[in-house]
């Protein structure tokens, strides 16, 4: 017997909100690098498109996967084993797709 479970937030506002935040200072941050690197300055961003679709990938992780398949082939081989009612742990990932434009000079 097999088990599917799913993992996910009831408000994922804030997430998404805490994942923009740092998606918009890491592109800060690497486009500073990069103008160094070309002798020029960042003066502001031009142009910001949040290409997310605000959906995430609920991932029972492999090594839940492999939990899963290690109990249900132990349950096959000792039954009596069956009161065992550990739920894996799982993972939840938020992606954040930023285009960024910076004016330069």
């Amino acid at each position: 017997t097999g088990y599917n479970i799913s993992y996910d937030l009831e408000e994922k506002t804030d997430v998404y909100s805490e994942a923009r935040d740092l998606a918009y200072k890491k592109a800060v941050q690497k486009a500073d690098e990069l103008a160094k690197m070309a002798n020029v300055e960042i003066v502001n961003p031009i142009s910001i498109v949040d290409n997310s679709s605000d959906s995430f990938v609920s991932n029972s992780n492999s090594s839940a996967n492999a939990y899963a398949k290690s109990y249900a082939m132990d349950e096959a081989i000792h039954p009596a084993s069956s009161s065992n009612t550990d739920i894996p742990m799982g993972e939840l990932r938020f992606k954040v797709n930023l285009d960024i434009h910076f004016a330069i000079e």
